[in-house]
C-alpha cells in the first residue's frame, strides 16, 4: 500500500498516522481484510455491529511488482444500511 501511495506521489508517513487498524469484512462467500482510516474506527464499531450490512468506500490501490500483484481497498468512509 505505501509503494502504490509514493508512486501516486502522496506522503508515505501521512498513512503511518492515519492507518493504525485492519478489520475482517464478509463481502459475498468472501472475507476480506481491509485497512480502515484511524479516524473511522471509533463511528465503526459503534455504528455497525457484526453482521450488519454496510456500505463501504474505498480507496482502490492496486500494486503490480515482481512478487505478484496486491489489492488493497482502504476504507475511506461507509455507511450503515
Amino acid at each position: 500500500m505505501k509503494n502504490v501511495f509514493k508512486l501516486s506521489g502522496g506522503e508515505v508517513s501521512l498513512l503511518d498516522q492515519s492507518i493504525k487498524t485492519e478489520y475482517l469484512f464478509q463481502v459475498g462467500p468472501y472475507q476480506v481484510w481491509a485497512p480502515i482510516q484511524k479516524q473511522l474506527e471509533k463511528p465503526l464499531t459503534k455504528e455497525v455491529r457484526p453482521g450488519d450490512s454496510v456500505l463501504l468506500y474505498c480507496l482502490f490501490l492496486n500494486e503490480h511488482s515482481s512478487n505478484g500483484l496486491f489489492n488493497t481497498f482502504l476504507v475511506s468512509e461507509f455507511m450503515s444500511q
